[in-house]
């Protein structure tokens, strides 16, 4: 059975409910989807979203690095998995500039699919040909021509197994309602691929990273919520469903648990090996991920699942003053520890130092203990002296919005920083000294362009 994933950028399951239901009413209704109800990211932005769907774990623990070539470091991609195997395999993005493997990275060495679309996207990336704010080149949509290059593609191997990845993100990317733009595109995609019958043998998955991760709408509470529900549906053929319903059962059980991108590989990988998938699919010792086939337990933790704290739902928050003694010293606290990420990545000579602003918001958070043995380095800290925090501030000179989680384990004042942080306003050029993707949230460069 062939694979094909479609990824819109920074949609999350409520945005496109609002902005691209037409698309959504045609997966469920047209080709009998499965919606994931309770699908959640791994990770801060793209990167390490996708990097778990491609190879089963994170980048940290792998140990991945910015500064060095993908296909050098000594992981391996679902999709080499499939070649080996005699599929056919494809990587389709519209945006050279914010690549997934490419953005503030060393990309790959060698072309890392049979079809990939970034030589030809680097090579018109200066074109005066686009317009639109890049979202069209000679006047057409780029989600247009990426998804006429796919469903070529589809067509040329309808008889041959593949594996394919098309991802969209000009459109979704910056802007909450940009998905009402290529909600008809999706549409009209969708039922031409069905139409020609090229997913009679195709497994069709259509998700998302993310939510929208900064603007106006981050900033409350929905906002916050919806950046870490992205949206996941699956479209099985129809002779799967007629010969695996004990499979298909597993799915749509499955389909409204805590599930994560780490789950999504494991699923892919048992379609791979399809004739073997009733026994339980060998995973490296410590991962998380469960495959769609398998039973996922009802009462699996964000830990369970290798959700970090920012981005694990199940806590509850409530505010604290912003003027009480606690605020304030986790606001102080949260900008020292910044900037001693900035000094031991020494990058102190071309960043500013950052100064408190102003305090935002602090939340106390409260269904945290089953981070305490990993935050509290194996301490035995009572629980009821294991406080959780998120903080929101401001900080000088780049006026940076940032919110970042602190921890403190049993009656120490200290806060510690625990998660990535986020950053909920654009960056822009001003931290175009530096190219770790953590690091550009919060550096200011000395000389500015």
């Amino acid at each position: 059975m062939s694979v094909l994933v479609v990824g819109v950028d920074s949609m999350s399951r409520f945005n496109m409910i609002r902005s691209m239901n037409r698309t959504r009413h045609f997966l469920l209704n047209r080709m009998g989807a499965i919606e994931f109800t309770n699908y959640g990211k791994v990770g801060d932005n793209t990167f390490p979203n996708v990097f778990a769907m491609v190879t089963g774990t994170t980048p940290e623990k792998v140990g991945w690095s910015h500064k060095k070539n993908m296909d050098r470091q000594g992981f391996r991609f679902l999709w080499e998995d499939f070649a080996d195997e005699g599929f056919r395999t494809l990587l389709d993005e519209e945006d050279p500039h914010g690549n997934i493997f490419s953005n503030f990275k060393k990309g790959f060495v060698d072309q890392p699919t049979h079809y990939y679309s970034n030589t030809v996207e680097t090579a018109k990336k200066d074109s005066k040909l686009f317009s639109h704010h890049r979202s069209c080149f000679k006047g057409v949509a780029t989600d247009l021509i990426l998804m006429n290059h796919v469903k070529e593609f589809c067509r040329l191997f309808r008889h041959n197994p593949y594996f394919a990845i098309l991802w969209l993100s000009r459109n979704t990317h910056d802007e909450l309602n940009g998905g009402s733009r290529v909600d008809g595109y999706h549409e009209k995609f969708l039922s031409e691929l069905l139409k020609e019958q090229l997913l009679n043998n195709t497994l069709l998955v259509f998700m998302s990273d993310h939510g929208m991760r900064y603007g106006h709408f981050r900033k409350t509470p929905m906002g916050k919520f919806e950046e870490m529900r992205p949206l996941l549906f699956l479209v099985f053929p129809e002779w799967f469903i007629q010969a695996y319903p004990h499979l298909i059962d597993s799915v749509q059980n499955n389909a409204a648990r805590m599930t994560t991108p780490l789950d999504l590989h494991f699923t892919l990988r048992d379609v791979l090996f399809l004739n073997n998938v009733d026994n339980y699919t060998k995973r490296p010792v410590g991962e998380h991920g469960i495959s769609f086939f398998k039973k996922i337990p009802e009462n699996r933790t964000c830990v369970d699942a290798g959700i970090p704290l920012p981005y694990c739902v199940c806590l509850t928050e409530r505010p604290l003053l912003l003027h009480s003694p606690i605020a304030l010293k986790a606001g102080i606290a949260l900008v020292k520890a910044l900037n001693t990420a900035l000094t031991e990545a020494n990058v102190t000579d071309v960043c500013r130092t950052l100064k408190l602003s102003g305090l935002v918001k602090i939340m106390k958070l409260e269904g945290g203990g089953m981070y305490l043995k990993s935050f509290c380095n194996g301490q035995n800290v009572n629980q009821n002296w294991f406080k959780l925090y998120r903080v929101t501030v401001v900080v000088k000179p780049n006026e940076a919005l940032l919110e970042g989680y602190l921890v403190k384990c049993g009656n120490s004042m200290d806060f510690q920083l625990r998660g990535d942080v986020s950053r909920l306003n654009l960056y822009g050029k001003t931290s175009h000294c530096v190219y770790n993707p953590l690091l550009k949230k919060i550096c200011y460069c000395r000389e500015q362009i």
